[in-house]
């Protein structure tokens, strides 16, 4: 009787402990952050509030991935120069997975995302920068680090077939620190007539919207920064790319075409002053991007759009609305997707 009461005992006991893990993992599932909430929204089709801040960026578009739930037809993978890239420019089913100060880690983590949870898609609209190919092109920034171990997931598989999955964690780690600012409110939802002043906003392709009053206060500050982006460009004018971003770039350039994916390669030109003043026509270093994007081009049949010439594509300085990046306007004016 004893043994028996202790076994029945026990058994209450293990079946308890069981319910309330299988509870707490139903609960913490079930938990959804307020940049979750936003991307859910967003894909819903509303209007959501976007902090332009590279920690948020990182987590939202990881959250569009994660809820997607479905293939799509094109993605665009790139910087911030890429972020206004929107359906206004992109033909037919598609949702921008650009970020603010993206890598090349930044570009293997949205796509070691993709292959977790098993996105696919048709078309990629792929970003080829200058900052790809400098040393720092893989360097871990405080607010990507979270998603690191998706990159380099994703990497090992493609270049050594290594296939161990990590386990898919991000939102565990994820801080609001503008969780006290009501502007900022994630879980908002907002349309055309509704918007704030002055408004960061994402739209339901995960594109980022700027009212036009944003970026005409941004148009003064450029001649102060024009300079300081002249040196910076013209201290690697002159280096060779470095050779683990060309060995990465090339495996991913063979992973989509041996998938299927047709790739569109976008190169973002240089502001006119920015150009001439760093003297990057006679560029080494841009001389040999150049050269890899026409290697991709015969070896791979990628498109390519645009250039780091701005002359080529008779951009002007009003086409800017900071020291680097396009207005939007001018981003769907020089890149039609079909």
């Amino acid at each position: 009787m004893i043994i028996k009461f202790l076994k029945n005992t026990i058994f209450t006991l293990l079946s308890f402990t069981l319910i309330l893990g299988l509870s707490f993992v139903i609960k913490a599932d079930g938990m959804v952050t307020d940049n979750e909430q936003s991307a859910i929204n967003a894909l819903n089709g509303h209007l959501v509030c976007s902090i332009n801040d590279a920690y948020q960026e990182r987590y939202f578009k990881a959250n569009i991935i994660k809820n997607l739930n479905r293939n799509v037809g094109v993605i665009s993978i790139g910087s911030s120069h890429l972020m206004t890239l929107s359906s206004d420019a992109v033909k037919g089913d598609y949702i921008n997975l650009a970020v603010g100060g993206a890598n090349l880690q930044d570009r293997l983590n949205i796509l070691g995302l993709l292959d977790l949870y098993n996105i696919k898609f048709n078309k990629v609209v792929y970003e080829i920068d200058l900052a790809s190919f400098l040393p720092t092109a893989r360097k871990i920034e405080k607010y990507s680090e979270n998603f690191q171990k998706y990159g380099d997931y994703f990497y090992n598989k493609i270049e050594t077939g290594l296939k161990m999955q990590p386990v898919v964690d991000f939102n565990d780690y994820y801080v609001n620190e503008f969780a006290g600012n009501y502007i900022l409110d994630l879980t908002k939802v907002y349309n055309q007539k509704n918007l704030l002043y002055k408004f960061i906003y994402y739209k339901p392709d995960a594109s980022q919207g700027y009212p036009r009053s944003v970026y005409e206060e941004e148009i003064g500050n450029k001649g102060t920064q024009t300079q300081i982006i002249i040196n910076n460009d013209k201290a690697f004018r002159d280096t060779e790319i470095n050779k683990d971003s060309i060995k990465v770039t090339d495996a991913i350039m063979k992973y989509f075409y041996d998938n299927g994916v047709e790739v569109e390669i976008v190169v973002i030109p240089r502001p006119p002053a920015v150009y001439d003043g760093s003297e990057m026509l006679t560029s080494k270093y841009i001389a040999s991007i150049n050269d890899l994007i026409y290697k991709y081009y015969i070896n791979y049949n990628v498109k390519v759009c645009g250039s780091f010439n701005p002359h080529d594509l008779d951009v002007e300085e009003d086409d800017y609305y900071d020291v680097l990046h396009l207005k939007p306007e001018s981003i769907t004016r020089l890149y039609t997707i079909d």
